[in-house]
């Protein structure tokens, strides 16, 4: 007797959930973000760029956007993991509230 499959239905009845790719993206980007933040934090804050070499230059509002940047990005891809109800649901939980938390921690500094 042959069981028919019905599209990505398992056996049990259950659907099968999409690959865990988005809520991972997620998780890293705030750790992408922060390093992207520094070096542009030191390339704008490097002799060579204007900012006359100081240690405090002009490179903090160009690092900080940068960082409040991806940290939106990751806010969305892990929304996007969310509609997508990837496996390991535990980092797309992770990935919604380090996220959402430095993007509104990061959101109230803004001027």
């Amino acid at each position: 007797m042959q069981i028919k499959s019905q599209g990505d239905a398992l056996p049990s009845g259950g659907r099968s959930r999409p690959p865990a790719l988005w809520n991972l993206i997620s998780l890293c980007t705030p750790f992408v973000g922060l390093i992207c933040a520094i070096l542009v934090y030191l390339s704008f804050s490097s002799k060579g760029s204007g900012g006359e070499g100081r240690p405090f230059g002009h490179g903090w509002a160009p690092a900080y956007y940068t960082f409040w940047g991806f940290s939106g990005f990751g806010l969305l891809f892990a929304a996007i993991a969310c509609h997508r109800s990837e496996r390991w649901w535990g980092v797309t939980v992770l990935g919604l509230v380090v996220n959402g938390l430095l993007f509104l921690f990061l959101s109230s500094g803004l001027k």
